[in-house]
C-alpha cells in the first residue's frame, strides 16, 4: 500500500555496518505473503447476502487497455513513486537467498531499468546468501525505498536515485529491543514520524529520527495481544489499519499514541470458517472500509465492507479462492484486489459494492499491486512463465560469493519439512509476470462481470549489470585500499618454521573468538570455522634457509567479496593441514587484523567535522550498536564504486584486485611452547606477516600521502603488549 507523504527530514548516512559476516539461523522462506491455506474452524458472525445497488456501473472492455510482460523471478511486493513515476519491486528467486534484488521499473513502459546487487553474508554452513528483500515501500519525501528482509529479521533503506543502501538494522542481536522478527510489510508515515512494520507477534513503529523501535501489543489479539500475525496495512490520517489473520480482526491504532481505538471483527460468507483478513483500504467518498480475506480452501475468500465511522459490517462480496492484496483509486471509487488462488485481479466498484470486472494474469498466484498517478494498475504475480528462463545479473555463487549474469544456479543442500535431506543441484531461474492495465468504467446496466485479457508485449530484457548498493566500503593500508565488496587477496609470508608438516599447513581467516591458539583440542566449531575461508600451503611450497636452518613460505589467501565486517577483529592464522589438526597444535600461528570503524579512524583518515556520523547504523542507539556511519553527501557528490560505474568488464570484476602491497609487522607465536616441542621440528616458533592487495583503479590517494602511515605504525606499536604487532586495517569511505 502506498501513502501520500507530507513533510519530513531526509535520511542521511551510509550504513557501513551492513556487510555482516553473521551466522544466520535457518529461516523459513515464505512462498508468498499469502498464508498457507489449511482449514481451522472458528466462530465468527454470519455474513449478510450481497444487495443490489440502485446505481449501476460497468467495465468498458473495448476502451480498457491491458498489457502483460516478463518480470523478475520470485516477485513479492511492488510500490509506486509518484515523484519519479517509477515502480519499485522485489525479486526473491533461487530458493530465497541466491537471486534476490530490488528493481526500478519504468511505470509507462514496464522496462526494468535497474536491479541491485544486494548485500550478502555467510550462513551457518559457511555458504554465501543474499540478505533478501521481500516487502517494499516508497518514501518520496526522503527519496528512499524501505525494504523488509523478512527471513533475515531486518529492514534496509535505499536511495531511489543511486540505489545506495543508507541504513539497515541487519545484524543486531535478537535480545536487542529494536530487533524485529519476520518483518513483512512496511509503511512510512511522515505525519507521525514513524515507519510501521508488520511482523510476527507485533506491529513495530520505528522512530524516523532515533530509529528506536516501539512494539505495539494489539488489544484483543490472540494470547492477550502477545501473538499477532499480520500482513499488509494502511495509514489514513492519524489512524493505522492493521488486519490480523489469526483472530480475524482489523485493529485501528492511533499513530501518535499507539492506542487501539477500534477493533473490527471481520466477516465472510461462512461463520464457521476462518476469514483470515489480509489487506485493507479506505474510501472517504463512500465512507467505507474494504478488507480482503484469504479464507480457507476458497471459503470466505473475497472483499468485506464496513462503515468507516462505526466499523459496522455492511456486506461480503465473494471473489476468487485466496484474495490477497488490495489498493484503491478513490478518485474513481474503484478498488483492486489480487487473488493468489486464480491469478485474477478484481475490479471492485465502491459505489455499488460489487466486482464488475476481472483482469487475467498468468493463471495463478497474483501477489501484489499498486495504482499509478494516472489511475493505471501495475500488478505482479509469482506464477512461473512456462518454457522461459531468466538470465539476471545478480545470481550468487554460494561457495565463492561471486555474482554473475545467468539463468542457472546451484542450489544449497537443505532439509525439507519432513526432515528429508535435499542435495545441492543445478536449477533454472524462471521469471514471473508484470501486468499493467487501465479499466475504463461507465454507467450502464450491470449484467455480468467483464473479463480483460492483457495483450502480451515483448520483454525488453534485464540490465547487463547489477548496481552495487554498498558504496566504497574499503580496507585502507599504508599503500592503498581494498574494496571489501569485491574479491581480494592477502599475501602471506611465514618463516622460522623448524620443519613443515608432511601434509602442509592450512592458512585461514576467522573472526576473533572463532579459533584460538593453544594446547587444547580444537572443538568441532573451531574446525568448521578455519575451513570457511582457507587454503592449503603444501610442504613443497616451503623453502629451506641453510643459514638459519629454518623454513619459510609465501602464499596467497583469496577472500570472497563481502566477507569481512566493520568494527570486527580477525585472525589470519595457520594450522597443520593433516588429519590430526584437532590435536596437533604445533603449527598454530596468527596475525591479528583489527578492523576499525569509520568513527575510530578519524585521525588516520584526516576527516573533517562534516564527515562525522549523521545517524546510527542500526535502529539501536544502545551500546550494542557498534558500527558507525559517514555522512551521506548529495547524490551528485557521491563517490561511486567501481562496480556501479560499469567501467570494468565482467571478467575484470571476477578477478582479484591487483596492486601494491603493504607489509605488516610479523607476529611471533604468543602462546607458551615447551622447548622440547620445538626440537621435534614443530612450527610453533614460526612467524607470519600479511599484506593485502588493493584495486588498481583505487590506487590513487595513498594513505602514505596523508600521514596515515604513521598513525598505522603508532597504532600497531600501541597494541604491541596485547597482540604483539598487529596489522591495523582502517575502514573509511574514500573522498570523491
Amino acid at each position: 500500500m502506498n501513502l501520500t507523504p507530507s513533510s519530513g527530514k531526509a535520511l542521511k548516512g551510509l550504513a557501513v555496518g551492513s556487510l555482516a559476516l553473521a551466522i544466520s539461523g535457518a529461516a523459513m522462506i515464505p512462498a508468498s505473503f499469502a498464508a498457507p491455506n489449511t482449514a481451522h474452524q472458528t466462530a465468527s458472525p454470519s455474513a449478510s447476502a450481497p444487495s443490489t445497488a440502485a446505481l449501476s456501473r460497468v467495465v468498458d472492455t473495448s476502451a480498457s487497455v491491458a498489457q502483460i510482460t516478463q518480470g523478475l523471478p520470485g516477485q513479492y511486493q511492488v510500490a509506486y513513486s509518484k515523484a519519479t513515476n517509477k515502480i519499485w519491486m522485489v525479486g526473491v528467486g533461487a530458493r530465497g537467498d541466491l537471486a534476490s534484488t530490488i528493481a526500478r521499473v519504468n511505470a509507462d513502459t514496464l522496462q526494468i531499468e535497474e536491479v541491485a546487487a544486494l548485500p550478502f553474508e555467510l550462513d551457518k554452513n559457511g555458504e554465501f546468501g543474499y540478505i533478501s528483500a521481500y516487502g517494499i515501500t516508497v518514501d518520496d519525501v526522503s527519496g528512499t525505498v524501505w525494504v523488509t528482509n523478512t527471513t533475515d529479521n531486518s529492514l534496509s533503506v535505499f536511495d531511489q536515485n543511486t540505489m545506495e543502501q543508507i541504513w539497515t538494522n541487519h545484524g543486531i542481536s535478537e535480545s536487542d529491543p529494536n530487533w524485529i522478527e519476520h518483518p513483512r510489510s512496511v509503511l512510512v508515515d511522515h505525519n507521525s514520524g514513524k515507519v510501521f512494520v508488520t511482523g510476527r507477534y507485533y506491529v513495530s513503529a520505528i522512530d524516523m529520527k532515533t530509529f528506536q523501535v516501539t512494539k505495539l501489543q494489539l488489544e484483543g489479539a490472540p494470547n492477550g495481544g502477545t501473538r499477532y500475525i499480520g500482513m499488509n496495512m494502511t495509514v489514513d490520517g492519524d489512524k493505522l489499519y492493521v488486519p490480523e489473520r489469526t483472530g480475524g480482526k482489523v485493529f485501528v491504532i492511533n499513530t501518535h499514541t499507539f492506542k487501539t481505538e477500534q477493533v473490527i471483527q471481520t466477516r465472510g460468507e461462512n461463520s464457521s470458517v476462518e476469514v483470515r483478513p489480509s489487506d485493507v483500504t479506505i474510501d472517504h467518498s463512500e465512507n467505507e472500509i474494504y478488507v480482503s480475506s484469504q479464507g480457507v480452501d476458497g471459503v470466505n475468500s473475497g472483499i468485506s465492507v464496513y462503515d468507516l465511522t462505526t466499523g459496522a459490517f455492511k456486506k461480503f462480496v465473494k471473489f476468487g479462492t485466496q484474495a490477497l492484496s488490495m489498493e484503491n483509486d478513490e478518485d474513481r471509487d474503484l478498488v483492486y484486489v489480487t487473488d493468489f488462488g486464480t491469478g485474477k485481479i478484481a475490479i471492485f466498484d465502491a459505489k455499488t459494492d460489487r466486482v464488475i470486472g476481472e483482469v487475467e494474469m498468468n493463471g495463478g498466484k497474483a501477489n501484489d499491486l499498486t495504482v499509478t498517478e494516472d489511475g493505471s494498475v501495475v500488478a505482479v504475480d509469482k506464477q512461473d512463465i512456462a518454457n522461459t528462463t531468466a538470465a539476471v545479473p545478480y545470481v550468487l555463487n554460494s561457495k565463492t560469493g561471486d555474482g554473475t549474469m545467468t539463468d542457472t544456479y546451484t542450489s544449497k543442500a537443505t532439509v525439507d519439512r519432513n526432515g528429508k535431506a535435499v542435495p545441492s543441484s543445478q536449477q533454472k531461474l524462471v521469471p514471473n509476470s508484470i501486468v499493467k492495465f487501465y479499466a475504463e468504467v461507465s454507467e450502464g446496466e450491470f449484467t455480468s462481470t467483464a473479463t480483460i485479457n492483457p495483450a502480451k508485449v515483448p520483454f525488453q530484457g534485464y540490465p547487463k549489470q547489477a548496481t552495487a548498493v554498498l558504496i566504497d566500503p574499503t580496507l585502507n593500508f599504508a599503500e592503498g585500499t581494498v574494496d571489501i565488496t569485491r574479491p581480494y587477496t592477502f599475501h602471506v609470508s611465514g618463516y622460522d618454521f623448524e620443519k613443515p608438516p608432511a601434509e602442509g599447513i592450512r592458512l585461514f581467516l576467522v573472526k576473533e573468538g572463532e579459533w584460538s591458539m593453544g594446547y587444547d583440542k580444537l572443538t568441532d566449531s573451531e574446525l568448521a570455522n578455519i575451513q570457511k575461508v582457507s587454503t592449503v600451503v603444501p610442504a613443497s611450497a616451503f623453502v629451506y634457509n641453510a643459514r638459519t636452518g629454518k623454513y619459510s613460505f609465501d602464499a596467497t589467501l583469496r577472500v570472497p567479496a563481502n566477507t569481512m565486517q566493520y568494527s570486527q577483529g580477525y585472525l589470519l592464522g595457520t594450522v597443520t593441514a593433516g588429519s590430526d589438526v584437532a590435536t596437533n597444535r604445533n603449527y598454530d600461528s596468527a596475525v591479528s587484523l583489527i578492523v576499525n570503524d569509520a568513527k575510530d579512524a578519524g585521525n588516520a583518515d584526516n576527516r573533517d567535522e562534516a564527515d562525522e556520523p549523521a545517524f546510527p547504523t542500526n535502529a539501536s542507539a544502545s551500546p550494542s550498536a557498534s558500527a558507525a556511519v559517514a555522512e551521506k553527501k548529495p547524490a551528485a557528490e557521491q563517490p561511486k564504486s567501481e562496480q556501479s560505474k560499469g567501467e570494468q568488464s565482467k571478467a575484470e570484476d571476477a578477478n582479484d584486485q591487483l596492486g601494491t602491497t603493504a607489509k605488516t609487522a610479523p607476529l611471533k607465536n604468543s602462546s607458551s611452547v615447551k622447548s622440547e616441542d620445538q626440537s621435534k621440528g614443530s612450527g610453533s616458533d614460526s612467524q607470519v606477516s600479511a599484506s593485502a592487495t588493493k584495486s588498481a583503479p583505487q590506487s590513487k590517494g595513498s594513505l602514505a600521502k596523508t600521514g596515515a602511515q604513521n598513525v598505522l605504525s603508532l597504532a600497531a606499536v600501541g597494541a604491541f603488549a596485547l597482540i604483539a604487532g598487529a596489522a591495523v586495517m582502517v575502514l573509511r569511505r574514500r573522498k570523491a
